[in-house]
């Protein structure tokens, strides 16, 4: 047997998406964090559940262009007005 953890902000927002009957499948999703404790854990969840996925950071160039394109936006930079 096998036992796996999630790291927990990842694993709540894709909790409150299914609570709030977001549909992931097919849409999609921009996130806006490439850390290891939430940005990439939650594109891989969010990948699992077939959303197409965009990761950004900082140093995205035109991140006002990428994120109107998106179904979902997710942020957790840390950083106001990113």
């Amino acid at each position: 047997m096998q036992l796996s953890f999630l790291p927990c902000t990842p694993f709540g927002v894709i909790r409150i998406l299914e609570y709030y009957g977001v549909t992931l499948k097919g849409k999609h999703a921009v996130v806006i964090s490439k850390s290891l404790a939430v940005g990439k854990p939650l594109t891989n969840m969010l990948l699992a559940k077939e959303a197409t996925v965009t990761v950004c950071h900082r140093e995205t160039k035109d991140l006002s262009f990428l994120t109107r394109q998106a179904d979902i936006i997710c942020t957790a930079t840390g950083k106001e007005g990113l």
